[in-house]
C-alpha cells in the first residue's frame, strides 16, 4: 500500500507544478481575430493557460489573469480605461497591446505601468506570440543575449533574452577601474559578462547585477522602496531621522549635505511626506553614523 502511494507522488507533483505554472502565466487575449488567437495559442508555452475573449467587457471577468493581450480592433475598445480601473492590481499585471497603426495608441490613455506595443503591420502574428512569450518568461529575463560597450559614454548596452534592453554605466560597477574596456563577452549561457580592461583588470557582471541597477520590476532593484512593515509609517521613520539628526547636533542642511541630498527632499522625509528608497535610507544612515535598522526599527 505504501509503495503504491509512493509511485503516485511524482505524478501528483508534476500536476501540481503544472497548475502553479499555468497560474503564473494565465493570460487573457482579447481579440476578434480567430487567426491571431490561433497563432498565439500555437506559440504559447502553456496553451491551456491562454484565455481568449472577443470583447473587453468579457475580459473584465477574468480577474485572475496575470497578463492581458489587447487587440485594439475589438469592437468595444472605447471602454478601455474602464477595464483598467476595474481590474484588481492592474499595475502589477502585464499589458500587451496589438495595434494595427501606432495612431491607435491615442485611444489607450491612461496606460498601465507595465505595458508594451506590437504593431501587426510590421510583424507576423506568430512573431508577436513569440515576443510576448519571451517577455513573460521570467527565466529569459535572467539571461544576457547581447552586449555592446559604448566607450564615449562609459555604458554597456545590454540585451536580455526576453528582449529587454538596459544601459549599464561602468561607474556603477565597483570592480572596474578608470582604464578603457578592452574586451567584453557573454559567458556561461548568458548568466554573466566577462570584462577585461586595458590595465589588465578583469571582472564579471552577473545578470542580477544588471537587473539590480536597471530593472525597476526586479525584486532587489536598488531604488525600490525599502521593505518596511505596514505599521512602520513614513511619518514615524521621518520622526526617527529628525530625532537622530537633532541628537547629533546637525541642521537639516548639514545632514542633507552629508547624505548628498537636496535640503527640501530631506525636509519632506522628516515630515513623513516621502517614503524613502532603500538607497536613500542607507545614505541618511551613513550620514548619521548609524545602521539603517536604527531608523526603521520600532522603538
Amino acid at each position: 500500500m505504501a509503495a503504491a502511494q509512493t509511485k503516485k507522488r511524482p505524478t501528483e507533483k508534476i500536476e501540481s507544478d503544472r497548475e502553479d505554472l499555468h497560474g503564473l502565466h494565465k493570460t487573457c487575449l482579447v481579440t476578434p481575430s480567430t487567426g491571431l488567437a490561433k497563432s498565439l495559442r500555437q506559440a504559447w508555452k502553456y496553451p491551456d493557460a491562454l484565455v481568449v475573449r472577443q470583447k473587453l467587457v468579457n475580459a473584465a471577468k477574468e480577474q485572475d489573469c496575470v497578463n492581458y493581450i489587447v487587440d485594439t480592433r475589438v469592437g468595444d475598445i472605447s471602454m478601455w480605461p474602464a477595464l483598467l480601473s476595474t481590474t484588481a492590481d492592474a499595475d502589477s499585471k502585464g499589458w500587451f497591446f496589438v495595434v494595427h497603426s501606432m495612431s491607435a495608441i491615442r485611444n489607450l490613455q491612461p496606460l498601465p505601468r507595465k505595458h508594451a506595443f506590437f504593431e501587426l503591420e510590421s510583424v507576423e502574428p506568430g512573431e508577436v506570440a513569440a515576443s510576448i512569450r519571451r517577455a513573460l518568461d521570467p527565466e529569459l529575463g535572467r539571461r544576457i543575449s547581447a552586449v555592446e560597450y559604448q566607450p564615449r559614454f562609459g555604458v554597456f548596452l545590454i540585451e536580455m533574452s526576453n528582449g529587454k534592453r538596459y544601459p549599464l554605466s561602468i561607474s556603477d560597477l565597483p570592480d572596474a577601474d578608470n582604464s578603457e574596456v578592452k574586451d567584453c563577452r557573454i559567458e556561461a549561457d548568458g548568466s554573466y559578462l566577462s570584462v577585461e580592461q586595458e590595465s589588465g583588470n578583469r571582472f564579471e557582471v552577473p545578470w542580477d547585477v544588471v537587473l539590480y541597477h536597471c530593472e525597476p520590476e526586479y525584486e532587489y532593484y536598488r531604488d525600490k522602496p525599502a521593505s518596511i512593515p505596514s505599521d512602520d509609517s513614513a511619518k514615524r521613520i521621518g520622526g526617527r531621522v529628525r530625532a537622530l539628526r537633532e541628537k547629533k547636533g546637525l541642521s537639516v542642511q548639514a545632514l542633507a549635505d552629508r547624505a548628498g541630498m537636496q535640503r527640501p527632499n530631506l525636509s519632506r522625509l522628516e515630515l513623513g511626506k516621502h517614503r524613502p528608497s532603500l538607497e536613500t535610507l542607507e545614505r541618511v544612515a551613513d550620514a548619521l553614523g548609524v545602521p539603517v535598522a536604527d531608523i526603521i526599527a520600532k522603538r
